[in-house]
């Protein structure tokens, strides 16, 4: 049983593979097929731009040959009956032409002129605004230097005044001390003498009671 359930599943892989095959080889031949048509309609392409091209140039040569001909023939002044219409008309639009060239030039001057003004306007405002910030710069360094010195000044005020206490204060800690130490140095003196004194009475009255 286990034999033919391999067996099986081999002839089912074969048949795929068999399948698969035929798809890419059909696939191939399409692409191939396609490759061939797309170069075949390339190459009709091309021929047919080339040939509108020599299409556009021939013709472009036969309205230069007409113009050429309308040109001489308005030229010379000698215009039938049927073509004098044509010939005003070109008149007409010629001097219609001239005027709008001349309106094109008038107004083109004048954009000239007013690009101009707004440049040198501009010109002019650039230069206010560099001169401005100049001096603002200048009056902002001014003060700067003013600060600066003005804080230096009441740095070396307070400096002195700071100096001037502390001196002070220590010639008079020095005072005070020098007071106290007279004082301390009377007192003592005082009761030394004090001493001394209330010595010499009780010997005194120890050797008179002794004597009696």
């Amino acid at each position: 049983m286990a034999q033919t359930k391999k067996d099986s599943t081999k002839s089912t892989l074969q048949s795929a593979g068999e399948k698969i095959g035929d798809v890419l080889s059909k696939a191939k031949d399409s692409i191939v097929a396609f490759g061939g048509t797309v170069a075949t309609r390339s190459k009709e392409m091309m021929d047919v731009a080339k040939l509108n091209a020599q299409k556009a140039k021939l013709t472009d040569e036969i309205d230069e040959s007409y113009r050429a001909i309308g040109k001489a023939t308005y030229a010379s002044g000698r215009l039938k009956k049927d073509l004098a219409e044509h010939g005003d008309r070109i008149k007409s639009n010629e001097e219609e032409l001239k005027k709008i060239e001349q309106e094109i030039e008038r107004v083109k001057s004048e954009a000239d002129d007013e690009a101009a003004d707004k440049m040198d306007r501009a010109k002019e405002k650039a230069s206010e605004t560099g001169t401005a910030a100049k001096k603002a710069g200048g009056n902002t360094k001014k003060a700067a230097q003013k600060t600066a010195s003005s804080a230096k000044t009441a740095a070396r005020k307070t400096g002195s005044e700071t100096k001037t206490a502390a001196r002070k204060t220590g010639s008079a800690v020095k005072t005070a001390a020098k007071k106290t130490g007279t004082a301390t140095k009377t007192a003592a003196k005082k009761s030394a003498s004090a001493a001394k004194t209330a010595a010499k009475k009780s010997t005194a009255a120890a050797k008179k009671a002794a004597n009696s």
